[in-house]
């Protein structure tokens, strides 16, 4: 029995001793572990948590807590880290966030024990917000190719810096690509992070490779909205051998008139009109000068027969001068216009001209009726300028006019004269006098045409002024009129800018075959204040009085007159980027007419809205502005006169389908014209940029009552639909034009004279009046219908072989040159550092872009820069040169006292130069010495 105790009891302590020494697992519920909900993104990439895990019954616990991350998240502590508690603990975690993707990325810990089992987790949230930030890289500045069969390739890189998978647009556009599609765009999608390389290949068309230089538009964007990320151009340079001298031209189409090819036109307006028309011109270049001829032919029969021939003329241009034949006509005093020949003839330095000619005052080039049969007219005029802006110039003339209809023989002379004083004031003056024989009416008369102009500054004041006089029999444009104008604005820096016009305007023509005068008067005055604007709102107010008086409104030769005083206000808005604006114009006062015994009160509004490409218009009158308003609503019993108006305006091109659109339409209701409609419909489709055609559509109404009390109604639809190719696309020169050939060779005895031993320059780059070429593979260049002036050329050093630049002056038709070449030597160097970093503050050394001067000894200086590693390396005729560092493309705190180097270039060898060492300024140290 003893036996068994005493196993028992060994047994007991033995099994006691190893549960007293082992941890027992506890149960999942009675560990916790806690995290904060969520992290919000701060300034700094370290993210700091700290993470509590315990017992809830304080038993031991040894495991370890693992941090499972996201994408963009690494762990700066390890991600799995041993603990060991019976009670809590706390464990700092620091993390680093790079190019975290936008939203809310999950962040998990979890609690295992030894046997790697998940005990418990907790999950927090690191939340981010949405980044767009994309950057449009251009490494290409310069394309150079020199084989037009091959192709150009264009390559820019996308980066996006944001956090957010975007879907991106790049739009290649080749403003100088004709007779195809010339805007390419390239679609791609880029990750959070991610640089994206979009290349663009295409080949080059004839007018491209004619080209010397042509660039390639690049506008890059993302999303539906095609937000713009950033733009930029790349120039693609033709080095080719041989090219011809071209200036294009962008313009081709001049006030709806093709000036350099044909269109085809046909209209109609109502039910019986139509109109068949042909216009167009062109130019041919000659070795002297140019020709132009333009040309515009209509008839009203599709056979064209009964046709007109206007707006014709040909052309001859030499240097400054111009001779015509066709359509002439000629804006003085007197206006002639019709058939005739014309010569304007202009000394080379513009100050000397005289244009002469001889025009019939019938403008059908091909009617039945002979030149100068029915009337004629001609001109000689003069000028003489004294400085080359024709500040001071000096105009005389004389124009003979014979008109068949007055049956009256006009002779006018004409003066004019400028002077400038100074910066601020300038005058101005001409007169034309006249003498008229009227050969039915057996009678002379003489009359005079006076004018005065100025302009200038009076303190903060700047003034203009006009006055002009003339008979009233006087044969000219503007006869029977006595008109004044003076116009005052100043301008503050305050953002108050006041304005002020003042208007009289007599007129009372006369005529030998007419015994009824008109005689009109016009007074107007007005003054305005623009208030202070910021970038969306602008303010302004004003004052107008109006003064009338004429005989033509009631019973002819019956006087009236009428005169107003208005206040006006105008408020006009604009939105960031101007997509919306709106604009209201205010204007309220009195106003007295004759035959009313009391002012009338008077009222006008108008509000304009827009939205880029979509206009819309309102406006309401109350009460007449003017006499002719006045005197019909007198005639038509009306006590108010008041008119309503509205219209739209749309405008929009469709770039992808080369579709251009105009839609509008207006509505207006007054006493005086009754109801009218007016919409129209303009669309301009380009197929290519020599092609263009066109359809245009209008339809408009009038319902009114006549002055005499009738009703009526009149509508009118309206077709134009044309065709229209560009022949054309250069400007011509008006100088003598020649050709130039060079000839590049090696001149490897250094005689400048290409004989035995020298070898002809293949491949060369040469650079004549800033367009680049390039040798053909027996040394040579050619250059063709090059005006005659002085050019300069460049060879420069390549290959080991340098020309000096030189001028050529072209004046014959055939130029031979030739251009030596000379080995050049190479010299290298580099730049060093040398300070010590304990005793420098705030300095970074640099390496890349430090310039080198070299000056040779006729005193040409070469810039120089270093590379990335410090080092350069250039390629300079033999002779002597001064090396100096240039102390500005240091880097901030660079010490260099070196002063400069003199060397010797040797043909065709390498000379190296010592390195050039470069400090550091020192910060100033403060010592303080304690002496017993």
């Amino acid at each position: 029995m003893k036996g068994k105790s005493l196993l028992f009891t060994i047994l007991f302590t033995f099994g006691f001793s190893l549960l007293k020494g082992q941890v027992v697992p506890m149960p999942t519920s009675q560990v916790f572990l806690e995290v904060p909900e969520q992290i919000e993104q701060g300034k700094s990439p370290v993210i700091s948590i700290v993470v509590k895990i315990g017992s809830k019954d304080h038993n031991n616990f040894q495991g370890f807590l693992r941090i499972v991350l996201p994408n963009g998240i690494k762990a700066i502590s390890p991600q799995s880290l041993p603990v060991s508690f019976s009670d809590s603990m706390f464990v700092a975690v620091k993390l680093l966030a790079h190019n975290v993707p936008a939203g809310k990325n999950v962040i998990r810990f979890e609690l295992e024990n030894k046997q790697n089992e998940t005990v418990t987790h907790s999950e927090t949230f690191y939340t981010v917000d949405e980044k767009m930030l994309l950057r449009l890289i251009n490494e290409q500045a310069n394309i150079i190719y020199s084989n037009p069969n091959d192709s150009v390739r264009v390559a820019v890189t996308l980066a996006n810096l944001g956090n957010v998978k975007v879907k991106s647009t790049v739009l290649f556009n080749i403003p100088d690509l004709m007779g195809q599609k010339n805007s390419f765009e390239k679609t791609s999608e880029i990750n959070a992070g991610e640089r994206k390389q979009v290349l663009f290949t295409f080949f080059p068309s004839k007018e491209l490779v004619e080209r010397s230089e042509y660039n390639v538009d690049i506008t890059a964007s993302y999303g539906t909205e095609k937000i713009l990320i950033g733009a930029s151009k790349v120039q693609v340079q033709n080095l080719s051998s041989s090219k011809r001298f071209i200036i294009w031209d962008n313009n081709v189409v001049s006030n709806n008139l093709l000036t350099k090819g044909i269109s085809l036109n046909y209209r109609t307006s109502g039910k019986n009109s139509e109109l068949y028309q042909v216009f167009g011109g062109g130019n041919l270049d000659l070795p002297t000068g140019y020709l132009s001829f333009s040309g515009q032919l209509y008839s009203q029969n599709p056979d064209f027969k009964n046709a007109v021939l206007t707006n014709t003329k040909l052309q001859y241009y030499y240097n400054n001068n111009v001779f015509s034949v066709g359509n002439i006509t000629k804006m003085t005093e007197i206006t002639l216009y019709g058939r005739g020949a014309e010569a304007q003839l202009v000394s080379e330095d513009n100050k000397k001209q005289l244009e002469i000619g001889v025009i019939d005052q019938n403008y059908n080039i091909i009617d039945n009726v002979g030149w100068f049969q029915d009337s004629y007219g001609a001109y000689a005029i003069g000028s003489l300028a004294f400085t080359k802006s024709t500040q001071q110039k000096y105009t005389g003339g004389y124009v003979i006019k014979y008109d068949p209809y007055l049956q009256a023989h006009h002779n006018v002379g004409l003066a004019q004269g400028s002077y400038v004083f100074n910066k601020h004031w300038a005058v101005s003056g001409k007169i034309s006098s006249a003498f008229s024989k009227y050969n039915s009416l057996n009678m002379n008369k003489n009359s005079i045409a006076e004018e005065f102009s100025y302009n200038g500054k009076l303190g903060k004041f700047l003034l203009n002024g006009n006055i002009f006089n003339s008979s009233d029999y006087f044969p000219g444009n503007r006869p029977g009129v006595l008109q004044i104008q003076q116009s005052v604005f100043r301008y503050s820096q305050t953002g108050y800018n006041f304005s002020a016009n003042f208007t009289l305007s007599d007129y009372s023509p006369q005529t030998v075959f007419n015994s009824i005068n008109f005689q009109s008067r016009n007074i107007y005055t007005n003054a305005n204040l623009a208030f202070p604007s910021n970038t969306s709102w602008r303010f302004n107010a004003g004052y107008q009085n109006r003064y009338e008086k004429g005989n033509s409104y009631f019973k002819f030769g019956e006087v009236i007159n009428g005169s107003s005083h208005v206040l006006t206000e105008q408020v006009s808005w604009a939105s960031y980027g101007r997509k919306h604006s709106l604009m209201l114009n205010l204007e309220n006062g009195l106003a007295w007419f004759e035959k009313r015994n009391k002012p009338q009160l008077q009222f006008r509004g108008r509000i304009v809205y827009g939205f880029y490409w979509f206009n819309v218009m309102a406006a309401y009158q109350s009460g007449s502005s003017n006499l002719s308003e006045y005197t019909h609503s007198i005639h038509s019993a009306i006590s108010d006169f008041n008119k309503v108006s509205a219209g739209f305006y749309f405008n929009k091109s469709f770039e992808k389908l080369n579709l251009a659109s105009s839609l509008g339409g207006n509505f207006s209701k007054d006493q005086l014209l009754g109801i009218y409609y007016n919409f129209y419909s303009n669309l301009k489709y380009t197929p290519s940029k020599r092609i263009y055609a066109f359809l245009n559509l209008g339809f408009n109404q009038y319902r009114y009552t006549s002055y005499f009390g009738e009703n009526s109604l009149s509508k009118m639809f309206s077709t134009e639909i044309g065709l229209s190719y560009i022949l054309q696309r250069t400007i011509p020169s008006s100088k003598k034009k020649g050709r130039v050939d060079i000839f590049i060779f090696q001149d490897n005895n250094s005689n400048n004279i290409f004989d035995e031993g020298d070898t002809p320059a293949y491949d060369y780059p040469l650079e004549f009046n800033k367009v680049v070429f390039v040798s053909d593979r027996n040394g040579k260049i050619s250059y063709t219908n090059l005006p005659y002036k002085e050019y300069q050329i460049k060879a420069g050093a390549n290959k080991g072989w340098f020309n000096e630049e030189n001028t050529v002056q072209l004046d014959k038709t055939r130029m031979e040159i030739q251009i030596p070449l000379h080995q050049t030597g190479i010299v290298k160097g580099e730049v060093k550092y040398s300070y010590d970093k304990r005793m420098t503050v705030g300095f970074t050394p640099k390496y890349g872009g430090i310039v080198f001067k070299f000056t040779s000894a006729t005193g040409k200086v070469t810039d120089v820069y270093t590379d990335d590693s410090g080092n350069f390396l250039v390629f300079l005729p033999k002779g002597s040169y001064r090396i100096e560092l240039d102390i500005t493309s240091l880097p901030v705190n660079a010490l260099y006292e070196e002063p400069p180097r003199e060397i010797s270039v040797i043909q065709g060898g390498i000379t190296n130069v010592p390195q050039f060492i470069v400090g550091a300024k020192q910060r100033k140290v403060n010592i303080k010495k304690f002496v017993e």
